[in-house]
């Protein structure tokens, strides 16, 4: 019984590192990915930053009689200037450390929901059971 209960507390105590050092491997690749998600936004951003100043550029150079757009071209543009603006401003909003913590999360269920549905194809096919 003694020895038993030795065990059982080595086991708990081995169980308790191991979980710990996960826990900081998760944390180093948290901030990778949370860097990288961080990267992907602000991109995201400039390439919307730079999108409005040629619909803007268009639409100004067509007012001005610079160079005539069709009808469905301008409103195409002016559409999809305001779009890109409340697009951005979303954007801005949402550039918080909470927000990109949520969208590693999301990727995370994404990626689990693939795998498993990956393995399951797998074992439907007959190529390994698990």
């Amino acid at each position: 019984m003694k020895f038993f209960s030795v065990l059982l507390c080595m086991f708990a105590s081995f169980s308790v590192v191991l979980s710990q050092k996960a826990t900081l491997d998760h944390a180093k690749v948290d901030e990778r990915t949370l860097s990288a998600v961080q990267d992907h936004h602000n991109r995201r951003m400039e390439k919307l930053r730079s999108m409005i100043q040629e619909r803007r550029q268009l639409v100004a150079d067509h007012e001005s009689g610079h160079r005539r757009l069709s009808g469905e071209e301008f409103d195409k543009a002016t559409r999809q200037l305001r779009n890109f603006q409340r697009k951005l401003e979303s954007m801005e909003q949402t550039n918080t450390r909470e927000h990109h913590l949520e969208r590693i999360e999301e990727m995370r269920s994404l990626h689990d929901e693939n795998r498993e549905d990956y393995l399951h194809v797998q074992q439907a096919m007959g190529k390994f059971n698990y």
